[in-house]
């Protein structure tokens, strides 16, 4: 979701204003009081009230010195480490300030197919990790200031010094730094500047391409040292490609998933790791790829090239995008496509459906009237950009269609037919 408020802003030249929220030991410091008001304001069951309730009330611990154990000393904050029920009773906790974040009526908009209205997008949350995003310095401020009150009323702690804050703001045809100042406790929150980035679940936050394809080019940096080191260690061969595998490609799982690096990126880290392989196996320089590559049930080594992880991956992304239960992740996903079929093409659709067809034409590389492509290309790289080049070097299309149970039409990955 963050991906396409970024893409949005840029390819459509919109200002973009973004807190993001730190908390100190937020699931240990949750008030007990407070998960009892949330758990009767979204109605549970008695019964189930009880139950969690009985879980946490009167709940005491001591402390173990060396001179003796202490007195019992009441817990009244924090949910139980380790408990399955802990993180639904975080989220319930922290559902009342993303409520009253959205009744704000901020926040930016993203398109969708016609037919559909916008969606708009004015907070993101996973766990204790809170972003908020709107369009105005006006509009950043006022979630900021329900954010403070929600802080105040629960006593949950703030921790500011990993709070941050970025903005921008369209001055003629380029985007240019429109810091917002932001206070928590008489302290001025850091400010995000133009080439820096925030790091939000594990990805740099920036407008900027070239620190997306820095951060992906780190990892697969690393990446090819620890592959080294596994590949000159005392293991077993079959031990050592397995340890490739299992522990060191699937890292890079998340960063292609978001950062889609260049071909000529994956060809060199391919060929790094072939030579690699060629010289610790003592094999032939003019070994065949296909006998790295293909699996071992073929009779190949079973070391999939990164490039073909990437196409997958990021094909694989798209379509789960695509089919979410979330109707919202759905609606948004085909409004990008849109977006990048406007940016590349004239499109002039007859109907509402022709954007479904419109969205098949582009994935898949097909000619439609409806679509006029402009002189130039003038979109920026995203998944939706880069998606049917994957689908083309994969030789498969994106197809729609429906299972039986779902009323919309679904969206499949499937290799076309080989004619006889």
């Amino acid at each position: 979701m963050f991906a396409s408020i970024l893409h949005s802003t840029r390819r459509r030249k919109r200002p973009l204003y973004m807190t993001y929220y730190d908390l100190k030991n937020a699931f240990g410091s949750i008030p007990h009081k407070h998960i009892h008001t949330v758990l009767q304001v979204q109605r549970l069951p008695q019964h189930g009230r009880e139950i969690i309730i009985d879980l946490y009330q009167g709940a005491s611990f001591c402390i173990l010195t060396k001179e003796g154990c202490s007195a019992r000393i009441e817990n009244k904050r924090g949910v139980k480490q380790g408990c399955p029920l802990s993180p639904i009773l975080f989220n319930l906790a922290i559902e009342p300030l993303l409520q009253q974040l959205a009744a704000c009526n901020e926040g930016l908009e993203l398109r969708t197919t016609n037919g559909k209205p916008p969606v708009k997008v004015s907070r993101m949350a996973y766990a204790d990790d809170l972003k908020t995003v709107a369009n105005s310095r006006a509009g950043i401020s006022s979630l900021h200031q329900v954010v403070k009150k929600f802080l105040d009323w629960t006593g949950l702690e703030a921790n500011p010094s990993k709070w941050a804050t970025l903005g921008w703001k369209l001055n003629g045809t380029r985007q240019q730094l429109d810091p917002v100042q932001l206070k928590l406790h008489n302290e001025v929150l850091p400010v995000v500047k133009l080439g820096e980035a925030y790091k939000y679940l594990g990805l740099k936050d920036a407008l900027e391409t070239p620190v997306h394809q820095g951060q992906v080019l780190l990892v697969m940096s690393k990446a090819k040292k620890d592959i080294l080191k596994f590949l000159r260690s005392a293991l077993l061969p079959w031990q050592k490609l397995d340890a490739v595998g299992t522990f060191v490609i699937s890292r890079l799982d998340y960063h292609l998933r978001h950062c889609y690096p260049y071909k000529q990126h994956l060809h060199l880290f391919d060929r790094h790791i072939r030579s690699a392989i060629k010289a610790t196996f003592k094999l032939s320089k003019s070994t065949t790829t296909e006998m790295l590559h293909q699996p071992t049930y073929s009779g190949g080594l079973g070391c999939t090239s990164l490039k073909t992880i990437a196409t997958a991956t990021q094909i694989g992304h798209a379509i789960q995008m695509l089919n979410s239960n979330d109707s919202m992740i759905r609606a948004v996903a085909e409004g990008q496509v849109l977006e990048v079929i406007k940016k590349a093409f004239v499109c002039t659709p007859d109907s509402e459906d022709s954007d479904r067809a419109a969205i098949l034409a582009h994935l898949n590389g097909n000619d439609l009237r409806c679509l006029k492509r402009r002189n130039k290309k003038v979109d920026i790289r995203s998944l939706w950009s880069e998606l049917p080049g994957r689908l083309s070097a994969s030789k498969t299309q994106i197809e729609t269609g429906s299972n039986g149970s779902d009323k919309d039409s679904r969206w499949f990955w499937s290799r076309p037919a080989t004619p006889h």
